[in-house]
């Protein structure tokens, strides 16, 4: 698969998942949360194998990583909905962090003269203020502000599915 089916493909998964969030947001949240906590879990217990039976490579930070993983993987699980009231917060940094991304991306177009860098420009920073919006005073209710970031998610989406086939890779 080339680069630009994978851009698509994530983008198009942006936009269902932005769909699926602003129609669903309760079951959306919840189903979110103890899914990354299975994974986790799962991701964990893999990591902690994979110290004690790798005698050569042991390093310490990867036992930590696992039990930091298994933690968090079984706090989801057992209090999702701890974790759904803390999503806004989380939708925030991940909304930053993405618009920072944006911007490193626009900018290396940039040095390459692609010509979509300003559109990039556009998304990133709509990203980092809605993240700093959404962490710094984050909505009365986590449903809406799912509903929020399903919008946004579907509108990411959309320009990621546009911007992505009108490239030439």
């Amino acid at each position: 698969m080339n680069q630009k089916n994978m851009g698509v493909l994530g983008a198009l998964l942006l936009l269902f998942m932005g769909i699926f969030l602003i129609i669903r947001p309760g079951t959306a949240l919840r189903t979110v949360v103890i899914f990354l906590s299975v994974i986790l879990l799962i991701n964990g217990v893999i990591m902690g194998l994979a110290f004690f039976n790798e005698r050569e490579s042991r390093l310490s930070m990867n036992l930590a990583g696992a039990c930091v993983a298994i933690l968090f993987g079984g706090v989801g699980l057992l209090r999702p909905n701890t974790i759904v009231s803390i999503f806004p917060v989380i939708c925030g940094v991940g909304f930053v962090l993405g618009g920072l991304g944006g911007l490193a991306g626009a900018y290396q177009e940039r040095q390459k003269d692609a010509g979509t860098g300003l559109l990039r420009v556009l998304v990133a920073a709509l990203l980092i203020v809605i993240g700093v919006v959404m962490f710094v005073n984050p909505f009365s209710s986590a449903l809406t502000m799912t509903r929020v970031t399903g919008w946004f998610l579907a509108i990411s989406g959309g320009l990621g599915v546009l911007l992505a086939m009108t490239k030439s890779w």
